[in-house]
Formats: C-alpha cells, sequence, structure tokens
C-alpha cells in the first residue's frame, strides 16, 4: 500500500525542517500540560472553597475549624503551583536550546554561503588576470560549474 502525496510531501517536509515541528510539538503538549495544571489548581481552589463553606455551616467555631480542613487542599494548590513553574522553567530551556540550534545552522549555512563567495572572488581574481583570449579555457577546466 503506498503512501498518499501529501503524507510523503509532509515526510519530506520534516526531514528537512525537523526543528520546527519539533517545536510546534511541544509548544502543544506544553499547552496541554499547562492547562492540566491549571485545571487541578482550579479544582483544588474549588475544594478549598468547598470544605471552608461546609465547614462553617457545621461548626461552631468557624475561625478555627477551617485551617485544618483547608491545610490539604492549599497544599495541592502549592503543589500545583510548583509544577507549574517547573513546566515553564522546562519549557524555557527547551525553546532556548531550539534557539541556540537554529542559531548554530543560519551560522554554518553563512560560512558555507562565505565559502562560496570567497571562491567565487577567486575565480573571478584568476580570470581577471588571464589574457582576454584564454578565459573561456580557463572557466571550461574547472573541476566544476556554477
Amino acid at each position: 500500500m503506498g503512501l498518499h502525496r501529501a503524507t510523503l510531501g509532509r515526510y519530506a517536509k520534516l526531514r528537512y525542517t525537523a526543528i520546527e515541528p519539533l517545536a510546534r510539538c511541544y509548544r502543544r503538549y506544553a499547552a496541554l500540560h499547562h492547562a492540566t495544571a491549571l485545571l487541578a489548581a482550579k479544582d483544588a481552589i474549588f475544594a478549598a472553597r468547598r470544605a471552608v463553606a461546609q465547614r462553617k455551616r457545621h461548626s461552631f467555631v468557624p475561625s478555627l475549624a477551617w485551617p485544618t480542613v483547608a491545610s490539604g487542599a492549599w497544599t495541592k494548590i502549592a503543589l500545583t503551583m510548583d509544577e507549574i513553574t517547573s513546566t515553564m522553567a522546562k519549557i524555557t530551556s527547551t525553546m532556548a536550546k531550539i534557539a541556540s540550534t537554529r542559531s548554530g545552522f543560519a551560522s554554518s549555512k553563512a560560512g558555507f554561503v562565505l565559502t562560496k563567495a570567497q571562491v567565487a572572488s577567486s575565480y573571478a581574481d584568476e580570470i581577471s588576470q588571464l589574457p582576454i583570449q584564454n578565459w573561456r579555457s580557463a572557466i571550461s577546466s574547472r573541476p566544476f560549474h556554477w
């Protein structure tokens, strides 16, 4: 069974620009994880509010009773916020790694372009020093053509 042409095109694009899809995939994962952590924090806050409200309804001294009931929920909120902070730190470090990799690719590409320009300028210098009738034979004797 052959692959669809669009699938092959996507595969080729992924092979040659592997960094951008990786970054996009990681951003989606991070956004999903971040949203999950936020929902967990929201649930913990609602649980704490429910516990406080229930304790206030059934207790004669709510000011003394509610911190012990809600402390577990507040611990969950603190842990969730720590998870959010660590996830954001991981995202930041990964994006920094991706940016440094991209800058490395850009610098190597610039180096290649510079080398190509140097070769072209050296050819131009050689051709300018040749007599006019011999420049075609000098160009055709080169190992590769542009």
